[in-house]
């Protein structure tokens, strides 16, 4: 029963490291190529963020504390629609379908498809995703950490 339970746990360990790091291992592929724009922010400088007092928008009633102190990570990678775009499309389909995310948003427009998409779990989201895939441009943005779905949706009212 020992070996049944720690192979499960060991499984389960497998299966959330790899969810987790999918966009990472997208992002290693394709920064620094030729063509390719590419942003990394570590969880160093959220560290170093988290020190600093409250973040807001000015002019805004948009209070980003509480979603910045607890991010991990944040990808962005953009490429032109060449061979390294249509791969960067591949990959980052092949993500979006591995069940992991869910939709959250979609909008086409003039040719323009994007598409948002968050990994939530007890109204805790641990990946946000953008997507977008206009003719000529392709570009993923992946934020990671542990942040409330209620902060998130604070965002979004006015």
């Amino acid at each position: 029963m020992k070996k049944i339970i720690t192979a499960f746990m060991l499984a389960l360990v497998c299966m959330t490291g790899f969810a987790q790091n999918a966009a990472k291992d997208i992002y290693t592929r394709y920064s620094g190529k030729e063509g390719v724009s590419s942003v990394y922010v570590s969880p160093a400088m959220f560290k170093l963020i988290r020190k600093l007092p409250d973040l807001s928008v000015s002019g805004e009633n948009v209070n980003l504390t509480n979603i910045v102190k607890e991010l991990e990570g944040l990808y962005i990678l953009n490429t032109g629609e060449g061979s390294l775009g249509k791969a960067l499309s591949e990959d980052a389909e092949k993500m979006i379908r591995s069940g992991k995310l869910e939709v959250m948003m979609e909008a086409n427009e003039g040719g323009t498809k994007t598409r948002m998409y968050v990994a939530e779990k007890d109204g805790i989201v641990s990946e946000l995703v953008l997507y977008t895939k206009e003719p000529g441009e392709v570009t993923l943005i992946s934020v990671c950490g542990k942040m409330r779905m209620e902060d998130l949706a604070g965002l979004l009212e006015d």
